[in-house]
């Protein structure tokens, strides 16, 4: 519903934010199983998207808004994202009022779209919002709580 909802927003101010840049807002599908549907696109599209300035912004488990968190890393660690990218949407949060910090996938974490692009030499990185200590109360993902 939130990619539904952004591009809902984003087409209705089109003729401002559209100018000179081209979005596209995409839903991937398994990636539970490994990222493939992310894995898929990126091995598909890698090259033409590297043909002009690209960037992949991920949102990724958007539960709280106290557990705002950028991702530098992904894939339990082991796939490095953008920090330019990581350090314009910092100080983008700070300029609306957020705090936003930094984490890096930790093993056993897990990890997020983000990361097949990043493979693909793209600057990317994820957006979430869910506590990542290992051991937390309130866990969200994959329980009875999970409804985003």
């Amino acid at each position: 519903m939130m990619v539904v909802g952004l591009g809902k927003e984003i087409a209705a101010r089109r003729d401002v934010l559209l100018r000179s840049t081209r979005i596209r807002i995409l839903s991937f599908d398994a990636e539970e199983a490994g990222l493939r549907g992310a894995s898929a696109y990126f091995r598909a599209h890698a090259a033409e998207l590297k043909r002009l300035p690209c960037v992949h912004l991920n949102f990724d488990s958007l539960y709280r808004l106290g557990d705002l968190q950028v991702l530098t890393s992904d894939i339990n660690g082991t796939v490095k994202l953008s920090r330019p990218v990581v350090d314009q949407l910092i100080a983008c949060a700070k300029d609306c009022g957020f705090e936003m910090r930094t984490f890096g996938m930790i093993f056993g974490a897990g990890g997020t779209d983000a990361a097949e692009s990043a493979r693909a030499s793209i600057p990317s990185t994820s957006i979430i919002a869910i506590p990542t200590e290992i051991v937390r109360d309130g866990l969200v993902y994959h329980t009875a709580r999970d409804t985003s």
